[in-house]
């Protein structure tokens, strides 16, 4: 099923000429605008689907490469799993990743592209942070009147393996003013109009498949989090859990707990600590607990084992309140993984 539902923050005048146009040009008149994204709101682990946006240039006076950025979860690997053509009325051609030694002019020389991009834009709409705006640029320049440029992406998903529910974001620019904003400069708070680009935000694209059952999900402010987002099982966690996020039984308690098993690749389960104070969360501000732990230890694991998940839920001292995945009492899956 696709879905043309976005979110845009439209360019103004000056920038629209040249941005869209993945061709660089001597335009005319200033204007840009991101008419469509055509992208699936379902896909399978390993899946290449395919995305079409739609951009409409009219009467740009700068001659520039187009710029096409996509906003994608590290994992997914988007350098070497996504690629672009175009074609429009006055010329065809395809889009290379933009070297990650060219800096974004409107920075001053500062910042490369993603950089750039993630300074202005951050990750969008989404709630976890492990996620990289990866960059494009076309193979020519051209002189452009109004025209509109269709470029066709072709995105392997999820080449971690993993699960994931996420918001793809698409910006469109072009290299001769790149994100420059009406002052100038690129600014961290976006207001709602913009020069010389365009960012397209689309619904939250649910990606299924993965056997380990666990989903990275970008798109719903969570109850609880591990960080670092990823992790092996040598490596300290830590466990946060955010009791206002979500209606649920835990909000004003004094002690929150946690209840973790995990599972190591060869399907052997382990169980944490019976203790409660050796499960107990840290208030470190009102509704809000963490607990860091280190998994080989805290789940007893064999030197030459290797976990693969753990499932967890928060509970209060009893083990009877127990808050898991959006709010229920089902548990919540984090994966083991480096990539």
């Amino acid at each position: 099923m696709k879905s043309n539902l976005h979110i845009k923050i439209k360019g103004s005048f000056l920038w629209k000429i040249c941005a869209v146009i993945v061709l660089v040009v001597v335009l005319t008149c200033c204007s840009t605008d991101i008419l469509s994204v055509d992208q699936p709101t379902t896909a399978t682990v390993g899946q290449t689907i395919p995305i079409t946006m739609k951009v409409l240039y009219t009467n740009t006076n700068v001659t520039a490469n187009m710029v096409v950025a996509v906003l994608l979860p590290v994992g997914w690997n988007g350098a070497k799993n996504l690629t672009m053509t175009y074609t429009s009325p006055i010329g065809n051609g395809t889009f290379s990743v933009m070297p990650g030694t060219t800096t974004e002019p409107a920075s001053g020389g500062l910042y490369n592209w993603p950089t750039a991009l993630m300074k202005k834009f951050g990750i969008v709409n989404n709630y976890i942070k492990d996620m990289e705006w990866v960059v494009f640029v076309s193979d020519k320049a051209y002189t452009n009147p109004t025209t509109t440029v269709t470029v066709n992406m072709k995105l392997t998903v999820a080449a971690d393996g993993g699960n994931a529910n996420v918001a793809l974001a698409y910006v469109v620019a072009e290299t001769n003013d790149g994100l420059k904003a009406n002052d100038g400069n690129i600014e961290t708070s976006p207001p709602d109009t913009y020069e010389f680009y365009e960012l397209y935000s689309t619904p939250c694209l649910d990606v299924s498949g993965s056997a380990s059952g666990s989903i990275e999900d970008f798109c719903d402010a969570p109850l609880t989090t591990v960080d670092p987002f990823k992790a092996l099982t040598d490596d300290f966690v830590t466990v946060n859990f955010d009791a206002t996020i979500l209606k649920n039984n835990l909000l004003g308690a004094a002690n929150v707990y946690l209840k973790a098993t995990a599972v190591d690749e060869a399907g052997n389960i382990y169980n944490g600590p019976v203790t409660p104070a050796k499960s107990l969360m840290t208030q470190v501000s009102s509704n809000k607990y963490q607990v860091t732990i280190w998994p080989r230890s805290y789940f007893n694991v064999p030197k030459a084992h290797t976990l693969s998940i753990m499932k967890y839920v928060i509970t209060d001292v009893t083990g009877n309140t127990v808050v898991g995945a959006n709010a229920t009492t089902e548990p919540i899956i984090y994966g083991f993984t480096c990539k």
